[in-house]
């Protein structure tokens, strides 16, 4: 029905009145999942979704979550399953323990770091739905651009819509500084 707020209004929302945040975000999951089953509102595509049937499926996480919101019943043996997974390595588990015992800062670098490299392989690659282009504003980077990007690509290796201290504001501040040194140190 294109009715949604702006970013702005909904970070005030969020700050001002939680509850009733709280009962908008609910609300606009219950208008999305009647997408297509109900006449005012047709079939659209998820806004999430690529281009590429690999970019299509629905996470199990995801599917938790919608399943409890709406009391779903019998869902322990699912949650249960998802728990479940093959034990660790003992070469992962030493590059775990080596990463855990890095401060937190170094910490939070490397994932930026991981993220911004698979973001330069995504813009790399032939045939990838991002462009170059839209990473830059008047032939400069774009740090906000490539914050968000770096945000959602730390929250899909995560099975996360967020994950703290990686929104876009603190990439982009991190970012910001990065290229503050760079600049010092040349």
């Amino acid at each position: 029905m294109a009715v949604k707020p702006t970013s702005t209004v909904l970070k005030r929302l969020k700050k001002e009145q939680p509850l009733r945040y709280t009962e908008y975000i609910r609300r606009r999951k219950d208008v999305v999942a009647q997408y297509g089953l109900h006449p005012e509102l047709q079939v659209a595509k998820h806004l999430n979704e690529g281009e590429k049937p690999g970019q299509q499926y629905i996470k199990l996480r995801g599917l938790l979550n919608f399943a409890k919101e709406y009391r779903w019943k019998d869902l322990d043996a699912f949650e249960q399953g998802m728990k479940l997974s093959a034990p660790p390595s003992a070469a992962a588990r030493t590059a775990h323990a080596l990463f855990d015992a890095l401060p937190q800062g170094q910490r939070h670098a490397l994932v930026r770091t991981g993220a911004l490299l698979q973001l330069l392989e995504d813009v790399l690659k032939k045939g990838t739905e991002l462009h170059a282009a839209s990473l830059l504003h008047g032939g400069k980077l774009n740090i906000s651009q490539v914050a968000s990007r770096v945000e959602k690509i730390i929250g899909n290796a995560s099975d996360q819509d967020k994950v703290e201290n990686f929104e876009k504001e603190a990439n982009r501040k991190q970012f910001g500084e990065a290229q503050q040194a760079l600049r010092s140190h040349l």
